[in-house]
């Protein structure tokens, strides 16, 4: 009896058991079949998007297409699809409670606006922040023999991880948005435009590059209100380019040039030099020797890979390590209207304006944890003009620079050696009557420079410092007839003997940078420059442009962005010379209140 009840128990067990397997198995099959019927689903809404998105990218075409021809783009959904180039920066006035406003849902402002990849509180000098000043120059103090400009500097993007890009170098803060970017290639540019009154300026330039002298220069002849141009940063149109093509490894590229806004003209200083030749002084619109020459892609044009262990090399015209160093450490962001060093290319060139950007040009930039190492070398012994007439001068550049940061504070060193330097000027009436038509007055030198750099961020204050000294020296490799300053300008006047004494000019800073908040920033700076007495005799008047002379300035700047593409400033710089520096000149002193506004893309 309990036998068969076992037996029954057992056989019933067993049923119960093949019941629930069965059951399993039914409830797999339709599972699985939901699965499938999931998978189906999803196949196809992936076929319907990659059909929206090539839909999107034939609509892109058409709309480049369009707008290479005149016609508005089409707003199509990849129309502004990629985020610029490097992390967005961590802008000190980021945790300011009260900046919640639109703007703070944009990402925060680069530490300096330059070529769309800084990274914050990082230097231009190292690889993958992509950085470049070197604007035009003006005519100002710092002159001798039979030239009268004094350089100047300043840049624009390069969104690439290549080191120093081309234009709006070092200017005030514009975040990294959406950019205008397919296929790894993105359009870029910025207008900027204002107005500005002189106590003692110069008309408005079709041609100059910052389009006024906002500083005090030898043909400051006049009191004037006038339209200012690239008073904060150049205007510019570029293309830059990044594609992997290794793991850690990429190509890079950067074409950019520089307009007036003005005008519509390409940048090009010695068109400016030579428009004034033989005009009296108190006659002169403004002018300057400068580092843009009319160039299709006046600049910056080159190519180069960028590794994430190895650094960045690049190749072409680009900007010198000098120039770099005056856009990530210049308080002022290395703006026309209210930075020295931004204005003039003389610290931000080697000593020389039209050097603050080099023709074939190699640079190389790596960094390993917080110190860093920079190398540029100037090949084929060329920069936009030619070397003497039977190819025998010996132009040519080399710079070496070291830095570290830790802790909020950065520092460089930057070593340079520039040879067959040229600083142009356009000729006197009397120069005017024996040289070429079209040529330029020039004086030439062999030039050795050191620079010294330190910036300090304490919250949302943030501190620079900076010196250069230059030694000009008679040239080892004299030009003669035949030779030409960039952009192919004959050179008709040619002085290879103004520094039998060595020159020393020396060049320093300071200011600071408050981030009021997200949207508002404050900036002050001192600029000091000094020229020791070459003339023989240790004068120190204004007798002669070799004897000791100095100039001052000081400069307050506001910057208020208004969207993320778009910000307003307003600011003024007092300039005054005295000494060997004011040899020359008209008038010794002039204040330049400046507002306007800048359109970035």
């Amino acid at each position: 009896m309990v036998r068969a009840g076992w037996a029954t128990t057992r056989m019933r067990v067993l049923a119960c058991a093949a019941a629930m397997a069965g059951v399993a198995r039914a409830a797999d099959a339709d599972e699985l079949s939901a699965l499938k019927a999931r998978v189906e689903a999803l196949a196809r809404q992936n076929q319907a998007l990659t059909h929206r998105i090539e839909q999107a990218g034939r609509a892109q075409g058409l709309a480049s297409h369009a707008a290479a021809n005149g016609a508005p783009p089409a707003q199509g959904p990849l129309a502004r699809s990629l985020p610029r180039q490097g992390p967005p920066a961590q802008d000190p006035a980021a945790q300011d409670p009260a900046a919640q406003d639109p703007a703070a849902q944009e990402p925060a402002a680069p530490d300096s606006f330059a070529q769309g990849s800084f990274v914050p509180g990082r230097s231009p000098l190292r690889p993958g922040t992509g950085a470049d000043p070197a604007s035009a120059n003006a005519t100002s103090s710092g002159n001798s023999g039979s030239t009268t400009g004094v350089p100047t500097v300043q840049e624009q993007r390069t969104g690439s991880s290549a080191p120093a890009a081309a234009a709006i170098g070092g200017t005030p803060p514009v975040p990294a948005t959406n950019a205008l970017s397919f296929m790894g290639v993105t359009l870029y540019g910025a207008v900027d435009l204002g107005v500005s009154y002189q106590t003692h300026g110069t008309p408005l330039s079709s041609g100059y590059g910052p389009g006024l002298e906002y500083l005090i220069s030898r043909n400051s002849n006049r009191s004037l209100v006038s339209l200012a141009p690239n008073a904060l940063s150049y205007s510019t149109l570029g293309l830059q380019g990044r594609e992997p093509v290794l793991p850690g490894l990429s190509a890079v590229f950067n074409l950019q040039t520089s307009f007036l806004p003005t005008s519509g003209q390409l940048a090009n200083g010695p068109a400016s030099l030579v428009q004034n030749n033989g005009v009296a002084p108190g006659r002169q619109s403004a002018y300057g020797d400068a580092n843009r020459a009319g160039e299709a892609l006046n600049a910056a044009a080159y190519a180069g890979l960028s590794s994430d262990r190895f650094g960045t090399i690049t190749f072409g015209r680009q900007t010198a390590l000098t120039s770099d160093g005056v856009v990530a450490y210049d308080p002022m962001f290395a703006a026309n209207a209210f930075s020295v060093i931004g204005y003039q290319s003389l610290t931000a060139g080697m000593g020389n304006s039209e050097d603050a950007r080099l023709d074939s040009s190699l640079k190389y930039l790596v960094n390993h944890g917080p110190v860093h190492v920079g190398a540029l070398a100037q090949l084929g012994g060329a920069n936009g003009h030619s070397v003497n007439a039977d190819n025998s001068g010996g132009r040519g550049a080399y710079e070496f620079d070291i830095g570290a940061e830790y802790a909020g504070l950065d520092v460089d060193a930057i070593y340079s050696r520039l040879y067959d330097a040229i600083s142009a000027a356009p000729l006197s009436a009397a120069q005017q009557a024996t040289a070429p038509a079209g040529s330029l007055a020039a004086t030439v030198s062999d030039n050795r420079t050191l620079m010294l750099l330190a910036k300090l961020r304490v919250g949302k204050i943030q501190l620079f410092a900076g010196y250069e000294n230059i030694l000009y020296e008679n040239p080892r490799d004299p030009l003669g007839a035949g030779s030409t300053a960039i952009g192919g300008v004959p050179l008709g006047v040619i002085n290879n003997a103004a520094y039998t004494n060595a020159r020393l000019f020396q060049v320093g800073w300071a200011g600071a940078r408050y981030a009021v908040t997200r949207r508002l920033s404050l900036g002050v700076a001192y600029y000091r420059q000094h020229q020791s007495s070459y003339s023989g005799n240790g004068c120190a008047n204004a007798s002669l442009a070799s004897c000791r002379g100095d100039l001052d300035a000081g400069s307050v700047l506001a910057d208020y962005r208004v969207s993320p593409r778009l910000d307003l400033y307003a600011g003024a710089m007092l300039s005054t010379v005295s000494g060997g520096l004011a040899s020359g000149f008209l008038n010794t002193a002039t204040i330049d209140p400046t507002v306007g506004a800048r359109f970035a893309f």
